[in-house]
């Protein structure tokens, strides 16, 4: 009776969706991370208070989920959801976005809303964005020194998992997490790899995931035109991928092998930072709403306040 009423449960959360074009997220809240669950709910973090709020399906606005006290931290950034484990994973701060003094990962329990673990990344590192493997290994971009961490399953600290000269901005140097350089948005490929972005000069990088766990070589895949500080990536569909860059676009990646095609499919679109896609539609948090696109098919948006826009998705 228990696996019956879990796989009703799986079906009808699976069905969920979030019906308003337009989500409203409180004045000032800076959006940052996004992420979504088959709970129903949709997870957005801020960079400027902290919090994480929680948009429930049909709602237009998004509610306190977890405050800053709670988590422990003065900015949170990249979020995603480990379905099978019912975790939502976040990086946080501690200090100022310009200096921090610390970051972490938290490992939040699903739904209620608890940190039930917490992970100091190594000194001097920043947790960006993060993405869970099958195996629910977490990877995470570090911009402060351009490299990627991760968390295995079951080990207790996060550790280096891949250092690469090119991931740096000229070879050399150290980024903030403000000033648009270094490695960002990264996801998981679907094919037992890793996509990462490294913001400046808007380059994309398919990182192999060995049999052992440690990295593969990191390829670079050759774009047709440069992004412009991209920030958020996710998966759309097989060797597809959903990118936003610093510009207002949002964009999508088709690419085979070593080479990839941009396209644009929406511009003006605030400052967006972050990307998810459920059911056919893309959904994306910027300072604020869209108002000029260039792809018909998503449709024209309104003006607003920070918060998360919804676009109808092409369908090829």
């Amino acid at each position: 009776m228990r696996k019956l009423i879990i796989s009703l449960y799986g079906l009808l959360s699976a069905a969920y969706s979030w019906s308003a074009n337009e989500i409203t997220l409180p004045e000032g809240s800076r959006p940052a991370g996004l992420a979504a669950g088959k709970d129903g709910g949709m997870y957005v973090s801020s960079a400027s208070l902290g919090a994480i709020y929680r948009v429930m399906p049909g709602s237009a606005k998004g509610d306190v989920f977890m405050t800053a006290s709670s988590l422990g931290a003065s900015a949170t950034l990249g979020l995603g959801v480990d379905e099978r484990a019912q975790l939502l994973w976040a990086c946080t701060i501690t200090g100022d976005l310009v200096k921090p003094t610390g970051s972490a990962l938290k490992a939040i329990d699903l739904p209620d809303g608890r940190v039930k673990a917490s992970y100091d990344l190594p000194t001097g590192s920043v947790c960006n964005d993060l993405t869970i493997g099958r195996d629910g290994t977490v990877y995470l971009t570090d911009s402060a020194q351009s490299m990627l961490l991760r968390l295995r399953k079951g080990e207790d600290r996060v550790g280096v998992w891949l250092k690469d000269d090119r991931f740096r901005v000229d070879g050399a140097g150290v980024a903030t997490i403000t000033d648009g350089r270094g490695t960002n948005g990264i996801t998981v490929d679907g094919m037992g790899a890793i996509m990462v972005l490294v913001s400046a000069p808007g380059r994309l990088f398919r990182v192999p995931v060995r049999w052992d766990g440690s990295a593969g070589m990191p390829l670079e895949v050759k774009l047709n035109r440069p992004l412009v500080q991209a920030d958020g990536l996710r998966l759309w569909s097989k060797r597809r991928l959903l990118v936003v860059e610093a510009d207002g676009g949002l964009a999508r990646i088709d690419w085979v092998g070593e080479t990839g095609r941009v396209q644009t499919l929406a511009e003006s679109v605030g400052r967006p930072s972050a990307v998810v896609v459920r059911n056919g539609k893309a959904y994306v948090t910027h300072a604020k709403s869209a108002s000029v696109v260039t792809d018909t098919s998503v449709g024209e948006r309104p003006q607003g306040n920070a918060g998360v826009t919804m676009f109808d998705l092409p369908k090829n």
